[in-house]
């Protein structure tokens, strides 16, 4: 999606927490906190939009949402600031609520992506992902209401995967409003 936009790939924060059994962050991230403080961020934003006249910003953190204090300086400096960039991030279906989110769409958030990985339960739990089903549908949920665009990774034909359990994922895509590029390309551009 970001072909749309002169764009820079950043990291706020080393960090995963809740490793799934899919997840490949065990393999390239560190097992201890490491982050940049909110401040050195938004210095580090600033800098490089105005050097390279950017319009977004993705955040590519396995985790970019682990200490809601944290992102709270950084959307509320992000605001501050008046920097009008735009940007995106990852984080889990179970952290988020509807003031963060409202927070994070002042201060440029447009997207979002979540590891929602399935619609079944089941799979959920094979996976280790340690959220549940309804968690997914009330993130997707709050953040379509924050008018935030919302996508996922998904996995599908997973060792004891059902048909039931891939057409709960089907169903939970198609009811969640996940963004499809084919569908939301002018509103991404308006974005």
């Amino acid at each position: 999606f970001f072909f749309f936009f002169k764009q820079k790939t950043a990291y706020a924060i080393y960090q995963c927490d809740w490793s799934s059994d899919v997840c490949s962050s065990d393999l390239f991230i560190y097992k201890s906190v490491r982050s940049h403080s909110p401040k050195y961020v938004i210095d580090e934003i600033e800098s490089i939009t105005n050097t390279y006249k950017l319009d977004a910003i993705n955040f590519v953190d396995p985790m970019f949402l682990t200490d809601k204090k944290r992102l709270e300086s950084l959307s509320n400096g992000l605001t501050e600031k008046k920097l009008n960039i735009k940007w995106a991030c990852s984080i889990r279906a179970d952290i988020v609520n509807e003031d963060i989110l409202h927070r994070m769409k002042k201060a440029g958030c447009f997207y979002i992506n979540y590891g929602f990985e399935s619609g079944s339960q089941n799979m959920l739990d094979a996976m280790n992902k340690k959220t549940t089903v309804e968690q997914n549908y009330k993130a997707a949920e709050m953040t379509n209401n924050a008018g935030i665009l919302v996508n996922s990774a998904v996995i599908i034909n997973l060792p004891g995967e059902t048909e039931e359990d891939f057409q709960a994922t089907v169903e939970f895509l198609e009811n969640s409003n996940i963004y499809r590029s084919e569908e939301h390309t002018s509103e991404l551009q308006s974005h």
